[in-house]
């Protein structure tokens, strides 16, 4: 079994905030079973040190975590991706609390960590056109040596989407946007550097290649979520054993019932 750790990154997240969160600091199954203390205070423990108050959020007590994790031996380290978080929605404190940049703080632990993989957990592809999306993982595979795996998904925090003047149509919308998005991460990903061309309904990109481009052939693995649910291989097919492999797209839905349901609507 591996095990991933999903690294508190929230204003909230941290031993010392005083509140707990969900998702923060949490190990999830994902190489050999990891051992030792990530809460333990000490050198890079990620808890406050000297000109950080309890609970504080900064890039030092994350990347502390990260060192942590690595030595541990876990073998994947998340990071998710928001603008903020509200944990009232969770029956938590009301207010919006602070996070790092999903993508910049996995490129920062790039630069920290040395053999642990980094992963987004998971990015919302409306956040980022996909052309663009392209160049970024690309680049950050190559910042990593090969340790990216890009986990992409169709958003659910409509609050975010609306307040940073982002699109956020239904459901099925989101759906078939995604799967545009996809599509082109294929397509500029798998020959990089070879020009691609993509006409859709949401999305498209004429002759634009991916120089450099990924460490990992024939492309990066990537993982994508339309919602909170069970990972699916292929939409329809939610019982079959999931496995990484390398430059396979998975492809997961929930919160609007089944892919060809959500799809309508």
């Amino acid at each position: 079994m591996e095990l991933g750790f999903a690294l508190p990154h929230y204003a909230y997240s941290f031993p010392d905030s005083g509140t707990a969160g969900a998702g923060s600091g949490t190990a999830v199954a994902g190489s050999g079973p990891p051992s030792g203390d990530l809460g333990t205070a000490g050198a890079g423990s990620g808890t406050a040190g000297a000109g950080e108050t309890a609970g504080s959020l900064s890039f030092e007590r994350v990347a502390g975590y990260a060192e942590r994790a690595e030595a541990a031996g876990f073998a994947e380290l998340w990071v998710s991706d928001h603008f903020w978080s509200d944990l009232s929605r969770y029956g938590g404190p009301a207010g919006r609390q602070g996070t790092l940049e999903c993508w910049s703080t996995l490129s920062a632990l790039a630069m920290r960590t040395h053999r642990v993989r980094l992963g987004s957990l998971v990015l919302a592809f409306g956040f980022r056109p996909p052309a663009l999306l392209a160049k970024m993982a690309s680049t950050l595979d190559q910042l990593s040596a090969g340790r990216l795996d890009l986990g992409l998904g169709a958003g659910w925090n409509e609050d975010e989407f609306r307040a940073n003047d982002l699109p956020f149509p239904s459901p099925g919308e989101r759906l078939a946007m995604l799967e545009e998005c996809l599509e082109i991460l294929r397509g500029m990903l798998t020959d990089a550097g070879t020009p691609a061309s993509y006409q859709g309904k949401y999305y498209r990109v004429d002759n634009a290649p991916v120089i450099p481009g990924p460490v990992q052939r024939p492309r990066r693995p990537g993982r994508a979520a339309a919602g909170r649910g069970a990972p699916l291989d292929r939409p329809g097919h939610a019982d079959r054993p999931r496995r990484r492999r390398p430059g396979r797209a998975l492809a997961a839905v929930a919160g609007v019932g089944s892919w060809r349901r959500a799809r309508r609507r």
